[in-house]
């Protein structure tokens, strides 16, 4: 038995399946945690633990070998208790990703199989519409050499985005509706099962045409005007999925066409769907 490997294997399953959220405690913010007694719940109710005993001594011997690691320095050993523990992927100072959150570093990330093109532990555990088994799915695809696996995983992302700003996706509730210049802009609200973390969907009338809308969402200057929280962003690599240009950004699309919008904002990610001429969801 290669006691190593099973010990990768289970704590796969746990970072997939149990809560990993940022938490607050004594005033400060703890990013990517889970809760120990979360885990020793997941082991026992899925076989992988008889007992919460053989489940805390798992979770202790992945302690032992950095797998898992605890947020505060009061904590001593993995305990089935409500403190907060963190994955060795997921944390900021262990993590190849902790410098890039924001975009902002001159070093290089790496994603599944060594790609530079990878999602920050936040944005794959908050995401609403990733989560770490496609965020990972995505990585090892743009690191490989089949543009079909790439194709593959980005229209499974591109299908839970277009979910969402569908008009009678579920679950989202009416917070504000007013008029603009005799059109009426309506924002919507929905809060994640899980996570205090709330998304936000505008739909309404821009007063622009296709082309500059999307060409505005691809800009980092023009996302600045528009989104007071953004700050910045990077572009790392193209990602080749042999895909034919969008008949959007063609000279001969009409210019002055209004656009009607439904797009739903993932803060998380960063994620919002391209548009066709008639305002229907396209490509991410």
């Amino acid at each position: 038995m290669n006691m190593e490997a099973d010990l990768q294997g289970i704590l796969s399953l746990l970072r997939r399946h149990i809560e990993i959220r940022n938490r607050s405690w004594m005033k400060r913010i703890h990013r990517d945690c889970f809760i120990g007694s979360e885990a020793v719940d997941f082991l026992v109710t899925q076989g992988l633990a008889d007992t919460r005993e053989i489940a805390v001594n798992l979770c202790r011997k992945m302690a032992a070998k950095d797998m898992i690691k605890k947020v505060t320095d009061t904590q001593k050993n993995f305990s089935d208790s409500y403190h907060y523990y963190r994955f060795k992927e997921d944390d900021v100072v262990g993590s190849a990703l902790g410098d890039n959150n924001a975009g902002n570093s001159n070093g290089t990330a790496t994603g599944q199989g060594g790609c530079k093109w990878s999602f920050a532990p936040h944005t794959a555990h908050n995401s609403y519409v990733l989560d770490i088994g496609l965020a990972e799915e995505l990585e090892r695809a743009v690191a490989g050499a089949s543009i079909e696996a790439r194709l593959h995983a980005l229209k499974k992302l591109r299908a839970r985005v277009r979910e969402q700003a569908e008009p009678d996706a579920p679950d989202w509730l009416l917070s504000q509706s007013t008029e603009v210049n005799n059109t009426k802009i309506s924002v919507f609200q929905r809060k994640r099962p899980r996570g205090d973390w709330m998304n936000v969907k505008m739909t309404g009338m821009a007063g622009e045409s296709p082309v500059g809308f999307v060409k505005g969402i691809m800009s980092f200057n023009k996302r600045k005007q528009w989104e007071g929280m953004f700050e910045d962003g990077v572009i790392v690599e193209g990602i080749e999925t042999g895909e034919a240009p969008s008949a959007l950004l063609t000279e001969d699309t009409e210019e002055n066409t209004l656009l009607g919008t439904t797009l739903p904002v993932d803060e998380a990610s960063g994620v919002t769907p391209k548009l066709t001429s008639d305002g229907a969801a396209a490509n991410v």
